[in-house]
């Protein structure tokens, strides 16, 4: 059982604005989900809306280009750089709220089971089956959102002419439909080995390194916990985020081209064809999108999503 006693905000958030504290009620594992995957799913609304450009701009630059000695102009990288926003925005919802839901239940039952839910391993666990969880439920609109985002000419819309003549047929629309759905399963392995190394590399190095203290002589000076911690997060994600975007790379050509190929494959072709380099493409833009940006705005999302949640869970 969970008990949840007042709002939990950050250390250093302003005491005037805190609310007050008040003792409540014991929470049941299903109201404990319900109320995790409402306060996830908003927050990720807003989390997407917000850094949408960077990853469209990212996807581009990693994008096979016919001539692979010159680099897309400023124009074709910010030309409709909310195309597939709606999808996106649409699949965050029970993308963030499968992913939340399923990490706090994760963490619940690894409690119940007599098990300490901080440890490194425990963390990591959850958030494997969160991450499994949340490829299932967003791998078929990943797919059109990620060719939105390379073409850039708005919302991928050629799974739906299944005859390529130019026309979106209504009498054909459920079995495009359909087709889709199986495309994106049929790529769920494809997203787990490419997005899950980075997510778990992420949250294993930054919890290792914030309980064995590695930097709290180089951040002594460094006024509270919390910046500290989040200076922690941004070094991890930086250094998670530039080291597999090979597997990044591989993720966007695998979507866009629609090869009928592994990753390993995948990777060799581009070694093969463009050098090594060709697998760093847009590493310094996802190092800041997925390093420096989502990292530093955690916290904040963090903290939205647990007031949100221990909002619905006082409501109840």
């Amino acid at each position: 059982m969970n008990q949840y006693k007042e709002f939990r905000f950050a250390n250093n958030w302003p005491k005037k604005f805190r609310p007050p504290r008040w003792k409540v009620k014991d929470t049941s594992l299903k109201d404990a989900a319900i109320a995790g995957a409402i306060g996830g799913a908003l927050t990720e609304v807003i989390r997407t809306s917000l850094l949408f450009p960077i990853s469209t701009i990212k996807t581009r630059l990693q994008v096979k280009a016919n001539d692979s000695t010159t680099s897309p102009s400023l124009k074709s990288l910010t030309k409709n750089i909310y195309g597939g926003i709606l999808p996106a925005t649409l699949i965050s919802v029970p993308g963030a709220a499968t992913w939340f839901g399923t990490r706090d239940l994760v963490k619940d039952f690894i409690s119940a089971s007599g098990y300490d839910a901080s440890l490194i391993s425990s963390v990591v666990l959850a958030s494997a089956f969160a991450g499994l969880a949340d490829i299932a439920v967003r791998s078929p609109v990943d797919l059109i959102v990620t060719r939105s985002q390379a073409s850039s000419t708005g919302i991928d819309t050629s799974w739906l002419d299944l005859n390529q003549d130019g026309k979106v047929k209504q009498d054909e629309l459920f079995t495009a439909i359909g087709l889709a759905l199986k495309e994106g399963f049929q790529k769920v392995p494809t997203l787990i080995i490419t997005d899950l190394p980075f997510s778990l590399s992420r949250t294993a190095s930054y919890l290792y390194i914030k309980q064995s203290g590695l930097l709290s002589n180089v951040l002594s000076n460094v006024p509270n916990s919390t910046t500290r911690d989040s200076i922690i997060l941004v070094i991890c994600a930086s250094l998670c985020a530039f080291l597999t975007t090979p597997l990044d790379v591989a993720r966007t050509r695998l979507i866009v081209e629609k090869k009928d190929e592994n990753v390993i494959e995948c990777l060799r072709n581009i070694v093969e064809n463009e050098g090594v380099t060709g697998l760093m493409k847009g590493a310094i833009v996802r190092t800041i999108y997925s390093g420096v940006i989502v990292a530093a705005i955690t916290p904040l999302r963090s903290l939205g999503y647990t007031t949100l949640r221990d909002s619905v869970l006082l409501y109840k």
